[in-house]
């Protein structure tokens, strides 16, 4: 009686390997079916036709759900589109704009450089003039 329990199928089972089967023969099937089905025109006129119902109900279905975001005051999928590259501009503009600042800023650097060095050299060139001895017949 033991040895009967042993040798059931069911004493020691393998589920993956029954699950391989069972995968196999489905892939077989449908490999088959495919092979049979697709290259028909009847099937190619179906999934034509299911595309298009697809292609439709999807357009339907985003028109409903714009019409729902609208009723309860959400913004759509372009209303965020329009906000985003709003913003996007901006981050782009204001980038220009800080380049165009810190290129003035430099050259407003370099110009007070020139200008402090300009200075010295008038300082200079006084100090130098009234170095001179200067007599009461020069002035007159």
């Amino acid at each position: 009686m033991r040895e009967s329990r042993n040798s059931s199928p069911f004493s020691n089972p393998n589920f993956f390997g029954i699950w391989q089967q069972y995968y196999n023969a489905g892939l077989q099937t449908w490999n088959q079916w495919l092979k049979a089905t697709t290259p028909s025109n009847a099937f190619s006129q179906w999934s034509s036709q299911y595309v298009k119902v697809l292609v439709e109900s999807q357009e339907i279905v985003q028109q409903w759900n714009a019409r729902w975001l609208q009723a309860m005051g959400l913004p759509t999928r372009e209303d965020i589109s329009r906000v985003n590259q709003q913003a996007y501009d901006a981050a782009n503009r204001l980038d220009e704009l800080e380049a165009q600042l810190n290129q003035l800023q430099r050259g407003a650097i370099a110009e007070n450089h020139k200008l402090a060095a300009d200075l010295k050299a008038l300082r200079q060139e006084l100090d130098r003039l009234k170095s001179y001895p200067m007599s009461k017949s020069s002035l007159n």
